[in-house]
Formats: C-alpha cells, structure tokens, sequence
C-alpha cells in the first residue's frame, strides 16, 4: 500500500472523514499474534469502531485528526497503522519518525520502544535477510558435499571394508534444488521489501483536506499496556491501548 497523500472533503465539525476500506487491507494482510485495544478518553474527543471485530481508534482534535489500529506481529515487533488527516487551513507536516510508544517495564519503571525511521526498518530487514542467504548458502554447501556420494560397509577376511561410490547425477539435481530454493528465497524478499517499504508511511506536507496513511514500526517490548503519542502539526494525538483480555 502507497503512503502518498490524498485529498478528503472537508470533514463536517473537523470530524475526521472515514474514508477508505484500503486502510483495512494492510491491517489484516499482516501475521500477528494479538491485536492491542485502545483505551479511549472521550472527553478528549477520542473514540473508537470495528473493523472485521477488531478495534481502530480515532482521535480529533482541533486542526488535525488521526486513526490508529496496534498489533503485535510474529516478528516481535508493534505494527502502527496511522491515519492523519489534516483538518486545518494550512499546510501540516506529517513526521512519523517522531512517534512514541511509551510503556512500563516488568518492575513499573517507564520506557519508550525504539521506533524505526522507514529508511532505517527496510535496512534492517535487508540485513536480517542477508543473514537468511548466508544460512543457507552454508545448508545448500554441506548438502552439496555429501550428495552423490554413497558409502557402503562391509568386510572382507574379517575385516571392515568401506566403499564410496559417486553418483554426479544425483549431485546435480540436489545443486539445482539449492538453487532454485535460493532463487526463489530471493525472489520472496524482493516482494517483501517493495511491499514494506510502499506500506511504511514517510514523511509528508499535507495540504488542507488532506490526508496520509501507513505503517509505523517498533522494536516491540513485552507490556500489557503502552501510550503512543503521534505529534501532527501544533497537536500530539496521545492514545492507551491495552493487551487484549
């Protein structure tokens, strides 16, 4: 999914305007283990609704309104999908690289995750996937050492006789095996990368009516309960979310 910004009608009231069943897509295209629900404060003008039974919380305020669904994926990380609209009459900049997730550690001490700059989550990944092409270069090396090769014991006078014979047949279909595997571990990764990278949200000016959407990412750290602020513009939308019961 693009991060690029759109343009809204003006929502009644400053009410945020909700706009688009595509924001959905990427919050359910995602492998999670639980979703967070968020813990609204109405009287600061926050609620929240479902989609698909899951809860997205939305935030207004006077210039800017922004919607927020939190999960926590296998990967050991906290996916934020964020919404920001921009309510006002002037151009806003929307800095996702500001975004903070504050939570409590095991003994109550306050802590902030680290959340990624998008440049600096798709290196990351680039990295991680390096080290999954080492892996299993080294597999498909030891795999193509022992290939073809059959030993066969037996003795002769009493005494124990090995015989190795080579099979290069069955040597070269385990190397095109190997290879293919790697194409194809490659060939996934490069998907990935395009499609992370589109859903990550950067940073944008977001003219009047206008409105970006996309992913967030942190480093997540175990905690039933977190805070994100989420500055736009003159405004920090500031949402709780909980660990499902």
């Amino acid at each position: 999914m693009s991060s690029s910004s759109k343009q809204l009608e003006p929502a009644a009231n400053g009410h945020l305007v909700l706009i688009s069943l595509l924001l959905m897509l990427m919050f359910f295209g995602c492998t999670s283990t639980y979703y967070m629900s968020p813990v609204v404060d109405e009287i600061n003008n926050q609620s929240f609704f479902y989609a698909d039974g899951k809860e997205v919380a939305t935030s207004v305020g006077e210039l800017t309104s922004v919607m927020l669904y939190v999960q926590k994926t296998e990967r050991n990380e906290l996916l934020l999908h964020i919404l920001y609209q921009n309510n006002s009459s002037d151009a806003l900049n929307v800095l996702p690289d500001e975004v903070r997730v504050k939570y409590s550690d095991s003994y109550g001490n306050p802590n902030e995750m680290v959340v990624y700059k998008a440049d600096d989550y798709i290196k990351k990944l680039k990295r991680e996937q390096a080290w999954q092409q080492v892996a299993l270069a080294l597999n498909a090396m030891s795999q193509s050492m022992n290939a073809g090769t059959t030993t066969t014991y037996g003795t002769v006078g009493g005494q124990p006789v090995y015989v190795e014979t080579y099979d290069p047949a069955k040597q070269a279909m385990v190397n095109k095996q190997n290879q293919d595997e790697m194409q194809r571990v490659a060939t996934q990764n490069q998907i990935l990368n395009s499609a992370t990278e589109q859903g990550l949200v950067k940073r944008n000016t977001l003219l009047p009516s206008y409105y970006v959407e996309g992913n967030v990412m942190a480093k997540f750290k175990n905690s039933d309960r977190i805070v994100v602020e989420i500055p736009f513009g003159p405004e920090t939308h500031t949402i709780e979310f909980k660990r499902p019961e």
